[in-house]
């Protein structure tokens, strides 16, 4: 790949060469060991900024300037240089085997996400790019106090560059295989000595997709993706600060969300002519002799649908504002977030289109299956906290969270080529309801989450060298959820296929004590925390030993209508003993 970074990276190091050629070498080495070492890295892994080798926690933290060097543009990157770290290509992030691998609504992850300190379920934010980003911090093992909530393997917390005080900004550009394109930019605008605008964006577009699909579908692998922000910084009078930042995220892409190798890689099913709920497999027996691609090339797929992964409406708004009251600084961190991301595409795995005749069924069967996931989000949260400012031997921190979330997610598969999936009969042989999209199969599912918690947390340094942490906190989780599940049967065996059955409208009279629909509703809470020992002999070293429990909350399996859906909270208790140096 080209970029225009390269261009403008080795024009400063030719500047920079010119001006050290007229200095003396002593100051020539002195300068080169402050342009590219770095003497501390500030974060806020505690809530609190500190250097790194002051933070009693495992933390990989990466800069935008390190992002660069070393080309870490996404969430597989992190993945990469992280110890612990996993992500799934369904979007899932585990820290030190805590996560999540499940679909099901109301079954909450391991690991917490924060975008300048605001809870996000969305994880398009470990997407952005160095520009947009200062740092990003992973913190393994559980966050018992100060994250507390789906921080049972870990949290990971999002940083933002924020504008600066100088009119000016960043323009890059790039260009690699498969006709990829991105272009992105920012430009900070202060407008007062105590206000300063920040506006960015970018667009990355790929073109053409690096899996080959050799039946009538479109190649997979594309991506196009845009990024809009907007930020506001501003000092308000002598005591207070306030930040506020707006993005908006758009995807256009032909695969899911996190894994662009999304490809059916194992062979067809040739052991069974039907699913259970209807749908034909690939099978010789019944006119399908194609392999799989796929088996000896992963790089091939052989599809009549496209893929696609779309996430639209990401709006994403969080605000900070800050009073220093002398003795403690009082803050106040928000929220809201909303989305819609879609995906979806060939079922079959195959590009047969065309009917089949089968045996024993009067109508021909079309193998032609589609699958669609969509899923609705909109969240909120508050946050205030008081951190103290005193220069003693204790320091401490106190705080209030609020998180309440809507979600709504439908999974369906579909046959549409199949007219009899549209007028579905009851088992009883009477109308069934119209079905105009032709699902087989249509799972259904809504949530709303609240949560309510209290935190603190103290340190005491006793002298120079021997320090103590502990601190707690109590989290309370409500949820109330509603499924519904919808399965249409096609198969030979009834009527000769010339009809469609709705075996989920009999339910309740086939089976008694199971139904179509449901409400369930539950709460959960817990009390966690941390005890850390700290023993710091010089500057350079840190020696800790720390106990901290996770919680995650209770939920349930939503859109299943599993016989036994609730899932009982999860707890962890770590034992840690690390060393910094």
């Amino acid at each position: 790949m080209t970029s225009f970074n390269s261009l403008r990276l080795r024009l400063a190091l030719a500047a920079g060469a010119s001006a050290l050629a007229l200095s003396a070498p002593a100051l020539a080495q002195e300068a080169a060991g402050d342009d590219f070492t770095i003497q501390e890295l500030v974060v806020t892994a505690e809530k609190r900024e500190q250097a790194l080798q002051d933070v009693p926690v495992a933390v990989s933290a990466f800069t935008s300037s390190q992002r660069d060097v070393v080309g870490m543009t996404g969430i597989q990157d992190f993945v990469n240089f992280t110890p612990g770290m996993n992500y799934s290509g369904t979007d899932r992030v585990s820290l030190r085997g805590a996560g999540r691998n499940t679909f099901y609504v109301g079954n909450d992850p391991g690991v917490a996400t924060y975008t300048d300190g605001f809870y996000s379920a969305s994880s398009s934010e470990l997407f952005k790019t160095p520009l947009f980003v200062e740092r990003t911090e992973i913190l393994r093992g559980p966050q018992g106090t100060l994250y507390g909530r789906n921080a049972m393997g870990g949290a990971v917390n999002t940083v933002s560059k924020r504008p600066d005080h100088e009119f000016g900004g960043e323009l890059r550009a790039m260009y690699g295989d498969y006709d990829r394109t991105r272009v992105e930019g920012v430009v900070s605008i202060p407008v007062a000595d105590t206000l300063r605008f920040k506006i960015g964006g970018s667009q990355d577009w790929q073109r053409q997709g690096f899996i080959e699909n050799i039946g009538t579908a479109n190649d997979g692998g594309t991506i196009k993706r845009t990024y809009f922000e907007f930020q506001a910084d501003a000092e308000l009078g002598d005591n207070a600060t306030a930040w506020v930042r707006y993005s908006r995220t758009n995807w256009d892409d032909t695969m899911g969300v996190g894994d662009r190798l999304a490809n059916l890689v194992t062979p067809y099913d040739t052991t069974r002519v039907f699913q259970p709920i209807g749908g034909l497999l690939p099978n010789p027996q019944y006119g399908y002799t194609t392999a799989n691609p796929a088996v000896s090339d992963p790089y091939k797929m052989n599809t009549n649908r496209d893929g696609y992964g779309h996430l639209r409406g990401n709006h994403l708004l969080t605000a900070q504002v800050t009073y220093d009251l002398g003795w403690a600084d009082l803050k106040y961190i928000g929220g809201f977030q909303q989305y819609n991301y879609q995906t979806g595409g060939d079922y079959d795995g195959t590009s047969r289109a065309g009917p089949i005749t089968i045996p024993g069924m009067l109508v021909p069967y079309y193998p032609d299956q589609t699958t669609d996931f969509n899923e609705h989000k909109k969240y909120y949260s508050n946050e205030i906290n008081l951190s103290s400012k005193a220069d003693g031997p204790l320091t401490w921190i106190l705080g209030l969270y609020q998180y309440h979330e809507k979600y709504r997610q439908q999974i369906q598969l579909a046959a549409p080529q199949q007219v009899q999936l549209a007028t579905p009969l009851t088992l009883a042989g009477t109308p069934a309801a119209a079905n105009p999209a032709r699902n087989f199969a249509d799972q259904q599912a809504s949530l709303i989450s609240k949560a309510y918690a209290v935190f603190g947390q103290a340190t005491y340094r006793f002298n120079e060298t021997w320090a103590v942490t502990g601190g707690l906190r109590y989290t309370k989780d409500e949820k109330d959820g509603s499924e519904s599940q919808r399965l249409i049967l096609l198969s030979p065996s009834l009527f000769g296929g010339a009809a469609a059955f709705d075996v989920s409208s009999d339910m309740d009279a086939a089976t008694p004590g199971v139904q179509n629909f449901r409400n369930l509703s539950g709460s959960w809470d817990a009390v966690t925390g941390s005890l850390d020992v700290d023993f710091t002999p010089d500057s350079d070293s840190l020696y800790y030993a720390k106990y901290s429990r996770g919680y995650k909350s209770g939920g349930f399996l939503l859109g299943t209508l599993a016989p036994q859906p609730q899932a009982k909270e999860e707890k962890v208790d770590a034992f840690e003993v690390g060393m910094k140096k």
